[in-house]
């Protein structure tokens, strides 16, 4: 927690991280600096966004099985917040998973990739999710198939309630596996249904795809998309609960809960 905690200050120190500007830029050539450090080879992805361009970055860690969980965060946030909350709580979380799952024993290949361009960031409502929908675009059938479950950790730092959402158009078998190991855990994961005619995070590609999917989030927090949103916003305790519940899930997997996802 203390190192996520790390994370949400270092992300946060950039300032407002609008999609494409400067300081998403750099944030981002920060978080690759971080996963080079902890040994893993690291591609970077192009997004275009309106008006410039934005990246994903992306690690991942070989498991027994080369059936892949994807646990995705987005790194920019929407000016002037400096998104301490939404999102570099989520991405504090990827980065430590990163780094305690690099030499663990998994069934699944872990894949964490931190996203581009999430927030709106054009003229309409449905201008948003460049990263994650460019990711899945590009993904091919055979690659597609391969992602058992995609997490999406978002606003994960503030909160009463631990939920886990998605839109409920897609497979659900993420969602109630997530459910399976919270109650299993003694860390409840209510259902939400993600309200969005376009969904507010970045399941949304992947289970337009038919990728079961499921994003989690602390709920509620009235300093999102506000200035108020700091690093100093952040519950600790919010994102270590976040990131063990997380973790017990994939080190937990064996082949066959794999296969059962999908």
């Amino acid at each position: 927690s203390f190192r996520a905690m790390e994370h949400v200050g270092s992300v946060t120190a950039f300032g407002p991280r609008g999609a494409g500007g400067t300081a998403e830029h750099l944030a981002f050539d920060h978080v690759a600096g971080e996963l080079r450090a902890m040994g893993y080879d690291v591609a970077v992805q192009d997004v275009v966004v309106p008006g410039g361009s934005s990246h994903n970055v992306i690690a991942e860690k070989p498991g027994s099985t080369a059936d892949i969980v994807l646990f995705g965060a987005h790194l920019d946030s929407k000016p002037p917040s400096p998104g301490g909350n939404d999102n570099a709580s989520g991405v504090a979380v990827v980065l430590e998973l990163a780094r305690l799952l690099a030499d663990a024993e998994t069934a699944p290949t872990v894949r964490f990739v931190v996203f581009g361009a999430e927030e709106i960031s054009g003229p309409s409502s449905d201008d948003h999710h460049f990263g994650s929908r460019q990711y899945v675009a590009a993904l091919s059938e055979a690659e597609r198939a391969r992602v058992h479950a995609m997490v999406s950790i978002d606003m994960v730092g503030y909160g009463d309630t631990f939920n886990v959402r998605s839109m409920g158009s897609g497979p659900q078998a993420a969602v109630a596996s997530l459910q399976a190991w919270g109650v299993h855990t003694g860390q409840p994961l209510p259902y939400l249904r993600d309200p969005g005619r376009y969904g507010w995070s970045d399941h949304e590609g992947f289970e337009r795809v038919g990728i079961p999917a499921a994003w989690v989030e602390w709920r509620q927090d009235p300093d999102y998309h506000t200035v108020r949103d700091t690093a100093a916003h952040v519950q600790p305790e919010r994102v270590r609960a976040s990131g063990r519940l997380l973790r017990g899930w994939v080190l937990g997997m064996t082949p066959e809960t794999l296969d059962a996802l999908r």
